[in-house]
């Protein structure tokens, strides 16, 4: 029987619909509806339809040569103002880790020292968040994955096979593949990284000050908290 809490699978997240007869009360519908429409936004709008996360494959269909089968999951969660959420992991953590896995976690330190060169030079202090960060790259070239036969979460991919095409979370080599994307456009910029924190990345710029031209130190600090 499934409670008022958040689902711990996917098969339970969609077996709300079979306590529909046997119990249809207001809760129980509101709560199953929204736990669909969160796999729904997570797999087939955001992972399909806007990133091609997968290439699907006849079921049935061989493995290639060279890939592995890692598990996928999908953990389920509400935000602090209450919205659904579902977000779709592979379980990097069931295989043999022998591929890189840095992943940008900016030091305090380096925090405090880039917020304190900002009010000594007065400079502007932005903050941004990079949605789907992760599926907006191609994927590493050390893991090639296989789903041999894709879950009810697929919609109407299920039972279809598939490649993963895209930079999912939770593969062993997602990390770096972010890290190696994100710092070639940062050096096509003219930053270059701080030899104390590799998160952390600088360039000099120069700007009018009072008739005259003086340099600062542009910095950008990088921090991935949902690898």
């Amino acid at each position: 029987m499934i409670n008022n809490c958040r689902p711990r699978t996917v098969k339970e997240a969609l077996a709300y619909d079979a306590l529909y007869d046997s119990d249809p009360t207001l809760d129980k519908l509101v709560k199953g509806q929204r736990w669909r429409d969160a796999i729904n936004d997570e797999i087939t709008v955001k992972m399909i339809g806007e990133n091609n996360a997968f290439e699907f494959f006849p079921a049935g269909t061989t493995m290639p040569k060279g890939y592995q089968n890692i598990a996928m999951t999908t953990v389920f969660t509400t935000d602090r103002d209450g919205k659904f959420k579902a977000r779709a992991c592979m379980r990097g953590d069931q295989v043999r880790c022998d591929v890189p896995t840095y992943l940008h976690v900016m030091e305090s330190s380096s925090l405090r020292m880039l917020l304190t060169s900002a009010l000594a030079q007065q400079l502007d202090i932005q903050i941004t968040d990079i949605k789907q960060a992760f599926l907006l790259v191609e994927p590493g070239p050390w893991e090639d994955v296989w789903i041999p036969k894709c879950g009810p979460e697929f919609g109407e991919h299920h039972g279809q096979a598939a490649r993963v095409a895209a930079n999912i979370y939770g593969l062993n080599s997602a990390g770096s593949a972010w890290n190696y994307h994100f710092q070639r456009i940062l050096e096509s910029m003219g930053f270059t990284t701080s030899r104390l924190d590799r998160s952390v990345y600088m360039r000099e710029r120069s700007r009018e000050v009072d008739g005259a031209s003086k340099t600062y130190v542009q910095m950008i600090g990088v921090h991935v908290d949902d690898a």
